[in-house]
């Protein structure tokens, strides 16, 4: 009799964990998606483009903090997906579009074109190029911290917590950071500080996609997106090192 009250004391809990914890990761979808579509934030006056960088700069500690709370994440919101992986499968087949360099690089170079050919736009020229340069350093970043890292992805069962670095090119152990998520909010960043953010969406949508698919954890998708968001605003505004001395533009 005892041994059947534990069990459903472990069967409730277990349900009510399911229930939960997804409604976790929903609110926190929910914020971001307020956060970012504020009216405020939405208006393309709200960028001050002569204090760009310091504003850039300072979003590194949200990442940090994002990071830290993501990683209590990983576990759980890769078990509710596990559990409706299959219901996600057509929206993640094409969100993943957005975050493929294949797809990404022409997009840009075609933009770039309609912008000095077409329509004699700087504007769009100029969120072309810098899109190109987010691209190209977003992608140094991530190559690079996927290496150092060697984190295993979902779908090997060997859990958040495994590394193994320099794992070559074993896509086994690359999952941190998300390179579509980077991808992909490098391309967007650009053009949705300069005409609208609610562009974000399409990044945002990729991150979920490569989360669904148990392709990365939520931490891999909020560094990637990290990395993306600011190398694309380092190159939104035209970037000076040393200042008052040598200068180094990008």
């Amino acid at each position: 009799m005892l041994l059947r009250d534990n069990q459903g004391s472990a069967q409730t809990g277990g349900t009510m964990e399911k229930q939960v914890l997804p409604g976790c990761f929903r609110g926190v979808l929910a914020a971001t998606l307020l956060l970012v579509t504020h009216p405020r934030a939405l208006s393309p006056d709200s960028l001050d483009y002569s204090s760009g960088k310091q504003g850039t700069f300072s979003c590194i500690p949200y990442l940090a903090l994002s990071l830290g709370v993501s990683a209590f994440l990983d576990s759980p919101v890769h078990n509710h997906f596990q559990d409706t992986g299959a219901s996600w499968t057509g929206f993640a087949s094409v969100s993943d579009l957005a975050g493929e360099k294949a797809v990404l690089l022409p997009a840009v170079v075609l933009a770039y074109g309609a912008g000095r050919y077409l329509f004699r736009d700087e504007g769009l020229q100029a969120a072309s190029l810098a899109s190109a340069k987010a691209l190209a350093i977003s992608f140094a970043a991530v190559e690079g911290i996927k290496q150092l890292a060697g984190r295993a992805r979902p779908f090997t069962g060997e859990g958040s917590a495994s590394f193994q670095p320099f794992p070559g090119r074993d896509d086994r152990y690359r999952s941190l950071p998300s390179g579509h998520t980077a991808a992909a909010f490098a391309a967007v960043t650009p053009f949705a500080e300069r005409y609208s953010r609610w562009l974000y969406l399409v990044p945002a949508a990729v991150a979920v996609g490569r989360v669904a698919q148990d392709r990365h954890w939520v931490t891999d998708v909020v560094l990637g997106g990290g990395i993306g968001f600011i190398s694309g605003r380092l190159f939104t505004n035209e970037l000076r090192l040393f200042p008052g001395g040598v200068e180094i533009l990008f």
